[in-house]
């Protein structure tokens, strides 16, 4: 289920799209699967899946470091 930050951010996509920004890598994906279920807009699902994706390779990219750092450390 949705949260009420999510719920609000897609109801009212026009004035908001900046709001993508403030929302953490969960709440993107739960405003994904709101979306499919909802009102299935493909510029909506396009935008929420782009920061979605971005924080999902950031966060990533960073664990894969902190490995490879620690790795030379034991090494």
């Amino acid at each position: 289920m949705p949260t009420e930050k999510v719920t609000n951010l897609l109801a009212n996509w026009g004035g908001h799209r900046g709001g993508l920004g403030t929302l953490s890598e969960i709440e993107l994906k739960e405003a994904l699967a709101s979306e499919k279920r909802g009102k299935r807009r493909e510029t909506v699902l396009v935008a929420v899946h782009r920061r979605y994706a971005r924080l999902r390779t950031e966060r990533e990219r960073k664990e894969l470091k902190e490995t490879a750092g620690a790795k030379r450390k034991r090494g």
